[in-house]
């Protein structure tokens, strides 16, 4: 298994989609999530990740407002530059999930499409 890195076209189909069965999730500090990221996205910061994914469903409906991804759910990660994005992408396989996503570019990327 490995992590499928993707690019700003595949994000901006992703945005278009509104499939329930992909988690848009920005690993960044609260902080960083909340000065600007990608719409829909969760935020659950990498300090926290495998944690969060650890949990149960009742947690995350509590906290994030939607269903725990299954398995085969579609995780979409991403960061500032890629780094943070790659840890928690690796620890996404190692719990098991199998249709992971690294957006490479992340933020910084992203931020350069947004129209102020």
């Amino acid at each position: 298994m490995s992590v499928k890195i993707i690019d700003y076209d595949a994000i901006k189909a992703i945005e278009s989609l509104n499939d329930k069965q992909v988690y848009l999730i920005d690993v960044r500090d609260v902080d960083e999530f909340q000065a600007g990221h990608i719409p829909n996205a969760l935020n659950i910061p990498l300090t926290e990740f495998r944690t969060t994914m650890e949990m149960p469903n009742e947690h995350w409906i509590s906290v994030l407002g939607r269903d725990k991804p299954s398995s085969n759910d579609r995780l979409v990660i991403y960061c500032r530059s890629g780094r943070r994005s790659n840890l928690a992408s690796q620890d996404a396989l190692e719990l098991m999930f199998f249709r992971v996503e690294n957006y490479a570019g992340s933020w910084n990327e992203y931020a350069t499409h947004v129209t102020a």
